[in-house]
């Protein structure tokens, strides 16, 4: 299990109505201390986690972007680069970089209980992100691209991937976007309200890692995560010739 960042948690013997859902979403968001009061402007109202459709084969294309010299590369010895939220939160470019990447603010509710807090995670996953439809000459250009090729079977293809790096699982799925990360869930049924340690973080599910903010919608992410046994920060260089029959070029 990686590493957990947390900046601030609460959990609440009752289920909140939806303003008081908004506020403590603001408190986080806004770096706000417990029982302040907030401006409407202020308050946050997350997204719910039903509304992240993962492990769903979208209609559109699904496009890898880069550069023809790496996609050439790919397709005749299957190696590509999966990325790390530590890479990510770090690189100096306006579309590949996000300093935001792997913190969400998140609230969880069940029968009688809340908890929220703001944290940092997924630093035990690799990540690989492309697009959903047909990326134009613009878009391209954007990222620095001049190439890309399509990924005709999600399915397979990210379970080849798992295969070659030994992941313990994965997920796939559209991004969602919103002026504010913050997600709201169901709480797990094994959820502790008075330990905090490294799971505390997972009182939602999966989509808090394809949650991103307003600003990146023009990217139309489409995202594979898979988790390993072990925090990552470099991005792995691998070889999976195994993936390249569920791709094609980008014509």
């Amino acid at each position: 299990m990686g590493r957990m960042r947390l900046y601030g948690y609460l959990w609440i013997a009752r289920e909140l109505d939806e303003i008081e859902v908004s506020q403590v979403c603001g408190w986080y968001v806004h770096g706000k201390k417990q029982g302040d009061r907030l401006g409407v402007e202020e308050c946050v109202v997350p997204v719910d986690e039903r509304q992240i459709n993962l492990m769903s084969v979208p209609d559109q294309t699904i496009v890898k972007m880069s550069k023809k010299q790496h996609v050439d590369s790919f397709m005749k010895t299957g190696e590509l680069q999966l990325g790390t939220y530590d890479y990510y939160n770090k690189i100096g470019h306006n579309e590949i970089g996000d300093d935001q990447e792997g913190q969400t603010v998140l609230l969880g509710q069940r029968q009688g209980f809340t908890a929220a807090g703001k944290f940092a995670g997924g630093f035990d996953s690799y990540i690989f992100c492309t697009y959903l439809g047909t990326p134009d000459a613009n878009v391209l250009d954007r990222f620095g691209y001049d190439s890309g090729f399509i990924i005709k079977d999600p399915k397979k293809f990210t379970h080849a991937i798992q295969e070659i790096i030994g992941a313990q699982n994965f997920s796939f799925g559209c991004c969602a976007y919103s002026e504010h990360k913050a997600l709201r869930g169901r709480l797990s049924p094994d959820h502790s309200f008075e330990r905090l340690d490294h799971r505390t973080m997972e009182m939602v599910g999966e989509a808090r890692h394809f949650l991103k903010p307003d600003s990146y919608s023009h990217q139309r992410e489409f995202r594979f995560t898979w988790r390993i046994t072990e925090d990552v920060a470099q991005p792995l260089l691998v070889r999976c010739p195994e993936a390249v029959q569920f791709c094609e070029p980008l014509r």
